[in-house]
């Protein structure tokens, strides 16, 4: 028997909000229509479950200038700033490198720019030295 909750657990996910499943096209709009603000409605959705009010929904994709969001509790919630589910994070990653006293951290450039800022303050307080990777 699948264990629904555990294997929610492993979505990306905002807070209480965990996107299960993607679909459309991101990168196409749907036709503007008059009086009704959808310029920036895109052609695709997600299937997301609400940990706090234990639902399911199914929600539009906008975009701004800022990034691709969808709408929930009342506000814009960006994917960039969803973060993967159980599986660890760069940002843990790190987090548990300076808890064990690592002094320096090897990364890539792309990475080190996605991390959150928690954990670029935190490479800093620590006084961590940060070795790039060349890119491949």
């Amino acid at each position: 028997m699948i264990d629904i909750e555990k294997e929610i657990k492993k979505c990306k996910h905002l807070d209480n909000i965990y996107i299960l499943k993607e679909s459309g096209d991101r990168t196409k709009k749907y036709p503007r229509i008059e009086n009704i603000n959808s310029a920036d409605i895109t052609q695709a959705s997600v299937k997301v479950y609400n940990s706090y009010t234990h639902m399911y929904s199914t929600k539009s994709i906008y975009e701004s200038k800022k990034g691709y969001y969808i709408k929930a509790n009342g506000k814009r919630l960006y994917l960039d700033n969803f973060e993967e589910g159980e599986a660890m994070t760069e940002n843990k990653k790190i987090e548990q490198f300076i808890a064990m006293g690592v002094k320096s951290i090897t990364i890539s450039k792309e990475k080190y720019n996605r991390l959150k800022q928690e954990t670029k303050n935190l490479i800093k307080l620590n006084d961590i030295k940060l070795n790039f990777e060349e890119s491949k």
